[in-house]
């Protein structure tokens, strides 16, 4: 028990671990629904021979590995500084970025962990949606991922307060570990490409946020997936220095940057975070709604 108005604060730790464990079940699900996949795809034929030697097959088993494998390197990370926090030896930023890090480890990895295990039920076909072989639990169980220990809205709006209570300095910091990582990324040619592009994100973000602050409530939730995309592509260039560029991890760093980094200000600029489209959208998704008057 915490003294009286204090019990958050004592339960943040407890809260860390929770949606550690979340993320940890959502890239576990996600991993066994492409396993049972890739398993499939060399077993069943179709217009004459096996499914893996379909090239969009491929490409769409491909596109479920990127999620996993990014997000166990952000699982890792923000496991790294727990272990840290819980043997003492974490300094006072790496308990900020852990605290700062790991909602939106959890809001991406669930809301990913639904998407893939869908796709990989899709994959096996009918099989995949038939109770009988225990397939579909992975996406029932996933569904609930992004549910508990914070909805993602939820979540999001955390994020905002964190940078808020920090009076910036966790996103400083989040920003920092970047910069750091692209600048020893600069040094192999094959890395400066993304490098630089990674840094000029950031930058945008950086001054989206110095803005635009009245659209960050709205674009929360595309606020927090672009910071998690922006880090996640950190710690696979940071992934590919270690593995001597390894033809994979390459391979995996340029499939993650083949998607809107920054959907936060993609919509800033298609203007549909200002509060009078706010009002046409409600008007929009409320239109027969019986409490609902024009």
């Amino acid at each position: 028990m915490s003294e009286i108005g204090k019990g958050v604060s004592r339960m943040s730790s407890m809260l860390n671990i929770t949606r550690i464990h979340n993320s940890l079940n959502a890239i576990s699900f996600m991993r066994r629904s492409i396993n049972f996949a890739r398993d499939f795809a060399t077993k069943r034929k179709a217009f004459g021979k096996f499914i893996i030697d379909h090239d969009l097959h491929c490409h769409t088993l491909g596109n479920m590995e990127v999620e996993c494998r990014a997000s166990l390197l952000t699982l890792f990370y923000v496991a790294k500084l727990l272990g840290k926090m819980e043997n003492k030896e974490a300094t006072k930023d790496d308990l900020e970025m852990l605290r700062f890090i790991t909602p939106l480890l959890k809001i991406y990895t669930a809301k990913q962990s639904i998407a893939v295990t869908s796709e990989g039920l899709e994959a096996i076909g009918g099989q995949g949606y038939i109770e009988d072989t225990g397939i579909p639990n992975l996406l029932r169980d996933s569904q609930v991922l992004s549910i508990w220990e914070g909805t993602t809205n939820i979540l999001s709006l955390d994020a905002l307060r964190s940078i808020k209570k920090s009076q910036g300095e966790s996103l400083k910091l989040f920003f920092q570990s970047i910069f750091k990582t692209c600048e020893q990324a600069n040094k192999y040619d094959s890395l400066r490409q993304k490098s630089v592009l990674l840094v000029d994100l950031s930058k945008k973000v950086i001054k989206f946020v110095q803005e635009n602050e009245n659209e960050l409530v709205t674009g929360a939730r595309e606020f927090s997936f672009g910071l998690y995309r922006l880090f996640t592509a950190s710690l696979i260039l940071e992934r590919c220095m270690k593995t001597n560029l390894k033809d994979t991890d390459m391979f995996l760093l340029e499939k993650w940057f083949n998607q809107d980094m920054i959907p936060v200000i993609t919509n800033s600029e298609r203007k549909f975070l200002k509060s009078e489209i706010s009002q046409l959208n409600r008007k929009f998704f409320m239109n027969g709604h019986p409490s609902f008057k024009i």
